[in-house]
């Protein structure tokens, strides 16, 4: 852990998130009105923000990237899907993720960097990952030099209750170290979940390493692709197209149903009152952190 980089992630701000969250949150199916309006806030904030911007098209949506350059064309990439389902504002799943990453780019736009940063909004996520799977088979087909994806995918609920989180059926037979931490710590939800398959292991170390002095408490999972087949809850977002594209690929999750009773409004709105700003604070703070310390390698 570098102290300086602990300093930046104390610099994301709560004000900031929290305005974006509101901004996003809106029904936003592909070709409507409110993917629209969202679409436009993110190509001109990253325009703002000195990104390249590209509009990937791919046939059925519309990826919208933004690239600051580094010393190196190896990619460090950083993501969120800005898509959701009709009828539901969706302020967790995805305008939490936006926010942040949103922030991330913000705070690391002007910064020096070894690496190239990658900054993605993916769409058609709710339809099978259909944005990040083009742009992850683009990149295989250019042989890009990725080196470490980041995902973020609900990120802004937390509960201190005892018996607020719930966990997929068969945890304890697959995960037995995370369930019985789970049941140590009271099934409390408030933590945030990282998900890596192996080649991501060393973000992961990063994030793990910043969580901690941000007070965030955090469930690690790090499972090969064999062990991830066996739980297919571990391929649920954008990640899992960077998993079988054959790169490293890390997940950032509060685990969406399993905690939020707004998870595509099933069974409450998914406002932006329902989310904890304090929390998806830190866990932006340390998100930021562990990517400057991948795009700056000692």
């Amino acid at each position: 852990m570098r102290p300086a980089l602990l300093e930046l992630a104390r610099a994301v701000s709560e004000k900031r998130l929290t305005d974006d969250v509101k901004a996003f949150a809106r029904p936003r199916v592909p070709g409507s009105a409110g993917w629209h309006r969202v679409q436009e806030r993110l190509q001109r904030r990253l325009t703002e923000l000195g990104f390249e911007l590209e509009r990937q098209e791919y046939g059925s949506g519309v990826n919208l990237i933004g690239t600051r350059r580094g010393a190196s064309r190896e990619y460090v990439l950083v993501s969120a899907h800005y898509d959701h389902i009709a009828h539901c504002a969706g302020a967790d799943d995805n305008a939490s993720g936006m926010a942040a990453v949103l922030e991330i780019a913000r705070l690391l736009a002007s910064r020096p960097r070894a690496r190239t940063l990658v900054i993605a909004f993916w769409d058609e996520e709710e339809r099978g990952l259909l944005g990040s799977r083009a742009f992850a088979a683009r990149a295989r087909e250019r042989s890009e030099n990725i080196v470490a994806t980041l995902s973020l995918d609900a990120v802004g609920v937390a509960r201190a209750a005892p018996g607020s989180q719930r966990v997929p059926p068969g945890l304890d037979k697959l995960l037995p170290a995370q369930a019985a931490l789970l049941a140590q710590r009271a099934f409390r939800a408030d933590f945030i979940a990282l998900v890596a398959n192996t080649d991501a292991r060393p973000l992961a170390d990063r994030f793990s390493a910043y969580a901690g002095p941000l007070d965030l408490p955090l469930l690690r999972v790090d499972v090969s692709a064999l062990e991830a087949a066996l739980l297919p809850d571990l391929f649920r977002s954008d990640h899992a197209a960077f998993w079988l594209a054959g790169y490293p690929g890390l997940l950032l999750t509060d685990t969406a149903d399993y905690r939020n009773a707004g998870y595509h409004c099933q069974r409450a709105p998914d406002l932006p009152s329902t989310l904890d700003y304090e929390f998806l604070t830190r866990v932006t703070g340390a998100a930021l952190a562990a990517v400057a310390e991948t795009l700056e390698p000692r």
